[in-house]
């Protein structure tokens, strides 16, 4: 087996770290954030009107998505969505959405 030592500089702007620690961050960056309607817009790509018919008010996707939801409970109240949940559910569901 031959073996190559290579030697790498890093500028001083950036940081070398491990997968996990990288997923971490990720993850803690999201923690303790929420999202409204125009974030969830953003993120999906679909308009307001497709996310209520087809999420939002879709009694099967509800009952899913009501453990990092906030429902208005009135005039000037509004959605909110907690990030982590909201992004999980997407990463995990959001095709199957799409299909339906």
């Amino acid at each position: 087996m031959q073996t190559l030592d290579v030697k790498i500089s890093i500028p001083e702007t950036h940081v070398l770290i491990s997968v996990d620690e990288y997923n971490d961050l990720k993850e803690r960056e999201l923690t303790g954030k929420y999202y409204t309607i125009k974030d969830l817009v953003n993120l999906t790509g679909k308009s307001e009107s497709w996310l209520y018919d087809n999420l939002l008010n879709n009694p099967y996707r509800r009952k899913d998505i009501r453990k990092f939801t906030h429902y208005p409970k009135g005039k000037g109240d509004r959605w909110l969505f907690k990030a982590t949940g909201l992004r999980e559910y997407l990463e995990n569901e959001f095709l199957e959405i799409l299909r339906r």
